[in-house]
């Protein structure tokens, strides 16, 4: 059975998607639209399709399908490459579980959304540092998070998306000594919502840019702090919590199916 995957750009393949779901109703689907960065592929199908989205040395994978026992069979034979699938849901996954263990995928990890509703009414905090990232910077970044987060979960932005970051302010810094980044927050705002990104300090000021990104919020009168967090860190579900964020009940569930050779 050929396995074949069409190259396309995102805006074709989100326009396949809509037409195929014109006459199509999904029993399983975790496709949400598609990110801009990123190399897309897809095999389509009456009963399914499958899209993959390159990211590093792996394909992250989004699937449709109207018939279960069809696309098992698509997904099993997918081989000979690094494949993770991640399932957001406030509900139990049980039937994308089966599916997915039956097909040769192993869970991963779950992260669970969380929102802080009280930014607007916190007040500004002095800090120890307060720097954004330089263009310079980006090299240290990239390795810094690749050395200390898993690619499959972090969903992290592209080296391009990085830089328009960095551009526009929306990274805070900590660095060793010898002026070499060893602590990131990366954040952005939309609308009234700021969006955490990825928070990781190696040095001693890591509660000092989590408090950047919240003064920066409040001068930019965000309303509210959306972000996610692994369940097992319970350090920082803590500290989120202590802060006055709540879990919202969304759940995001990885599953990968490492066979690259």
């Amino acid at each position: 059975m050929e396995n074949k995957f069409i190259k396309e750009s995102k805006a074709a393949i989100e326009k396949l998607i809509d037409d195929w779901k014109v006459k199509h109703k999904p029993v399983l689907s975790n496709y949400y639209g598609l990110e801009e960065g990123y190399e897309y592929d897809y095999q389509m199908s009456d009963s399914f399709v499958i899209i993959r989205k390159k990211e590093g040395d792996f394909y992250r994978l989004y699937v449709l399908t109207t018939d279960v026992a069809d696309v098992s069979i698509r997904l099993t034979i997918l081989t000979g490459k690094d494949y993770v699938i991640n399932i957001p849901s406030r509900k139990p996954i049980d039937d994308w579980d089966g599916l997915l263990q039956k097909c040769g995928f192993d869970y991963y990890e779950t992260y669970s959304r969380i929102c802080n509703p009280k930014v607007a009414t916190m007040k500004k905090r002095p800090t120890a540092i307060e720097e954004f990232a330089k263009p310079s910077d980006l090299d240290d970044i990239i390795e810094l998070l690749s050395e200390n987060f898993s690619p499959y979960t972090a969903h992290l932005p592209s080296r391009e998306k990085m830089m328009q970051l960095i551009e526009k302010k929306r990274i805070y810094v900590d660095r060793y000594e010898n002026g070499r980044v060893c602590g990131v927050n990366i954040f952005d705002i939309k609308s009234s919502a700021g969006y955490g990104m990825a928070w990781l300090d190696k040095g001693k000021y890591g509660l000092d840019l989590q408090l950047n990104m919240f003064n920066y919020f409040i001068d930019c009168g965000v309303k509210r702090l959306v972000g996610w967090v692994r369940d097992t860190n319970e350090k920082v579900v803590k500290m989120h919590l202590r802060m006055g964020a709540v879990r919202d009940g969304l759940k995001d569930y990885t599953y990968t199916k490492l066979t690259a050779k």
